[in-house]
């Protein structure tokens, strides 16, 4: 049987003692002291970079959503990082759409000696946000139902990487829309008569 002193309860005690109850060796050469001084480190690491990786993304957030639009409107599909006094690099939009049902990258905005580059492969999407702020929202024109779908909105951070968030874009047809509103002016006016 192994036993190691010190462990968990090591802030407490200075140096970390390991025996073995018959002899003091587990293998030729390789003194139990050394086996849970190792142990003890690694542990202590583990720790140090869990606490490291908390401290830095605390409160961070991507705030995206789900948006839902007539066919042939204007629409602005949210994204916004918070609480991040991290450098921002890049802005990276992605979609899965009904007319692009594999995942490809479509709009890209990157920071080079202070100045914007802005990446697009489909002219109705133009950039609404302010990249110094972290809002990287986009503004789509002209929506069809080949637009609906689901878009990432991802930010790439110097310090911690990746930060991803989704926005659910969803169509209305215009005749829907028409049926919709008709409704509505109906019931308006069965209540509320002028």
């Amino acid at each position: 049987m192994f036993v190691c002193k010190g462990f968990p309860h090591a802030a407490a005690v200075t140096s970390t003692t390991c025996f073995k109850e018959r002899e003091g060796q587990i293998f030729p050469d390789v003194l139990m002291e050394d086996i849970c001084f190792c142990f003890s480190w690694i542990v202590r690491c583990e720790l140090m970079f869990m606490l490291l990786l908390s401290r830095h993304s605390e409160g961070l957030q991507v705030i995206g959503g789900r948006v839902t639009v007539v066919q042939e409107a204007t629409v602005t599909l949210p994204c916004q990082l918070t609480d991040s006094k991290e450098t921002l690099k890049q802005i990276l939009w992605q979609r899965s759409t009904r007319g692009r049902p594999f995942r490809d990258n479509f709009f890209n905005i990157l920071e080079k000696n202070g100045k914007y580059l802005i990446d697009l492969s489909d002219d109705r999407f133009r950039f609404v946000g302010n990249f110094t702020e972290k809002n990287g929202s986009l503004q789509l024109s002209n929506a069809s139902l080949m637009d609906e779908g689901s878009y990432s909105c991802i930010f790439l951070l110097l310090e911690s990487g990746n930060h991803k968030t989704e926005v659910s874009l969803k169509l209305l047809g215009t005749q829907y829309f028409t049926w919709f509103l008709n409704i509505e002016i109906l019931y308006f006016s069965i209540f509320f008569p002028s």
